[in-house]
């Protein structure tokens, strides 16, 4: 869902950020579009973003393998280009279906989902 005042518009993800995604399009947050566009041609890949919607900062997801330098980096070519305060997120690999202290389990947490009818 986009907001009010960042409607969608349709990119076309260039090929050198990542050859996967040749000729491919995505919609972008109306107000990223200028964000997205410098990044992509400075050399920085995107895995996604969102506006924040008017309840949090926008951001973008960048892939595995970004560290410190290359979302330093991505934080100063944004401040170029747009005043807003941005996060920079990365997914995490984590393995869901093991016991942990912080939970009863996955099977666990599910038999209790299914018994209380939130089988969805």
């Amino acid at each position: 869902m986009m907001c009010e005042k960042s409607e969608g518009v349709v990119l076309e993800l260039p090929a050198e950020i990542d050859e996967d995604k040749k000729n491919r399009t995505i919609t972008a947050d109306k107000c990223c579009v200028d964000v997205l566009k410098y990044l992509w041609d400075n050399g920085i890949d995107t895995r996604g973003h969102c506006c924040g919607h008017g309840e949090c900062n926008p951001s973008i997801i960048v892939p595995d393998g970004y560290h410190r330098i290359g979302i330093a980096r991505a934080l100063i070519l944004i401040e170029q280009v747009d005043n807003r305060e941005w996060d920079i997120l990365q997914w995490q690999l984590t393995k869901m279906n093991c016991e942990s202290e912080a939970t009863d389990g996955p099977v666990l947490i599910i038999e209790s989902a299914v018994k209380d009818g939130a089988e969805s």
